[in-house]
């Protein structure tokens, strides 16, 4: 809501402001979209620096890919979580279908029904339930892995899973190992 100061002088909220900001933007520009010139124009008309508004871009562009991002990470789940699904109805009317074959005076298959749905319900939570620090952790570890892909097998070591692969290889009638790191084959280390 405007305010009128005592010299006549209009103050509107900061909201206020910069929704008449926009809208005069949209009606002025092309398309609804203004030129970086005219923006700081627009800005040093205003009183605010350059430097403000270099600092506004960045945020603006760091804001809109983590909205990016997050989309990203939400579609991800959404088809983890439709791949887990498809496969709880295939397996779980397999195993109806054959308890009904077998043994149709006991209903066995409603125990792996019901464990697999707990953990299907668990992840369902998981996909679609977007708040808490569960959700935001495994974000952060997904946009980590996502970044630094190395990092990422680093953490992979340090959880303990072996970190190098020896394979055998016959070649010409004798076997030799290779050291497998990381998908990257290494120059020969043990002779068989």
């Amino acid at each position: 809501m405007d305010v009128m100061s005592a010299s006549g002088q209009k103050f509107y909220e900061d909201e206020e402001a910069e929704q008449i900001l926009r809208i005069a933007a949209g009606i002025t520009g092309p398309e609804g979209k203004m030129s970086r010139e005219r923006l700081l124009e627009t800005a040093a008309e205003l009183g605010i620096s350059p430097e403000a508004v270099e600092i506004a871009e960045r945020q603006v562009v760091d804001e809109r890919r983590e909205l990016n991002l997050r989309s990203q990470f939400n579609a991800q789940l959404r088809n983890e979580f439709l791949a887990h699904l498809s496969s709880y109805v295939i397996i779980n009317g397999c195993m109806i279908a054959t308890n009904l074959l077998t043994s149709p005076g006991y209903f066995w298959a409603m125990w792996p029904l019901g464990m697999w749905g707990v953990g299907l319900f668990l992840h369902a939570r998981v996909a679609f339930f977007k708040a808490g620090d569960c959700y935001e952790e495994e974000f952060a570890k997904w946009r980590e892995r996502r970044e630094n892909p190395l990092a990422a097998r680093e953490d992979l070591h340090r959880s303990g899973r072996p970190r190098s692969v020896v394979v055998g290889v016959h070649v010409g009638g004798r076997r030799r190992s290779r050291l497998r790191r990381y998908g990257i084959d290494q120059p020969d280390r043990f002779d068989g």
